[in-house]
């Protein structure tokens, strides 16, 4: 993680730019940083925590000099902090030397005044040594990653019939029908025809069957499906209530440590 691509010209570039977000692209192309490392997420905590350093150089209007330089120390102290896990003083003292390398590399005409130096001491300070057993911890602990699938059951819906179906029946078809209304007025009125129930056709006896097991098996498979997504839900809600107590008693383990 270092910034030895990163040239005092970018960094006017990138105090000319005027969005954020293009700002942090521009500085991943000048540090030379892969597609594919831009998606990971150590990656993006890295060149977050260096922009927040140029902007910060660029608040206090220091000219990209000595913006460049800063940002140089910064990178050090951090590169040093993960590789060796070293105290807070120990990061301090590091920090101390790396910024009077800086200053007296720089043109005479381009080094930190008094002022400055109190400004960056006092950034890195409350920026990056005070939680200093936070940035080693999100470097250099090892990440878990847990995998987790669920199969799910999907019913496609039945095509409708074609259009053509919907033709008007031809001439004979459509008297079939009035002539067997005529025959069941008939059929009304003469006594000796049996109309209640128990002589309906048997076709409707198999259209009503048909429907009603139609929606048992709807039924069924909804109730699968719902079964199988809380269920997955469940599992989902577990690792991550896991994940997050993981994640609290890291943390409140740091802060016994600081405490101390």
């Amino acid at each position: 993680m270092q910034t030895d691509t990163l040239t005092v010209a970018h960094v006017s570039e990138i105090f000319r730019t005027p969005s954020t977000d293009e700002r942090l692209k521009l500085l991943s192309r000048c540090l030379e940083r892969s597609a594919e490392a831009e998606e990971e997420l150590r990656e993006q905590i890295w060149l977050d925590m260096l922009l927040k350093v140029l902007l910060f150089c660029k608040e206090e209007s220091l000219s990209p000099t000595r913006a460049h330089a800063f940002v140089g120390v910064m990178a050090s102290l951090h590169a040093h902090a993960v590789e060796t896990k070293c105290s807070k003083a120990d990061a301090f003292d590091l920090f101390r030397d790396k910024m009077l390398g800086a200053t007296k590399a720089l043109p005479p005409t381009e080094r930190f005044s008094l002022l400055e130096v109190q400004a960056l001491t006092s950034y890195a300070q409350t920026s990056y040594l005070d939680s200093i057993k936070l940035h080693q911890l999100v470097f250099s602990e090892e990440q878990t990653v847990r995998q987790s699938a669920a199969e799910l059951f999907l019913q496609t819906p039945a095509a409708p019939p074609p259009l053509a179906s919907s033709a008007d029946p031809p001439p004979e078809e459509a008297e079939a029908p009035a002539e067997a209304a005529v025959e069941g007025e008939a059929a009304a009125e003469d006594p000796a025809v049996d109309i209640s129930p128990e002589g309906e056709p048997a076709a409707e006896e198999g259209a009503a069957e048909g429907a009603a097991s139609n929606d048992a098996l709807t039924e069924a498979i909804s109730a699968t499906i719902s079964s199988q997504v809380a269920a997955h839900q469940s599992q989902l809600a577990a690792e991550f209530a896991t994940q997050e107590q993981q994640l609290l008693d890291r943390i409140g383990a740091l802060e016994t440590k600081l405490a101390k």
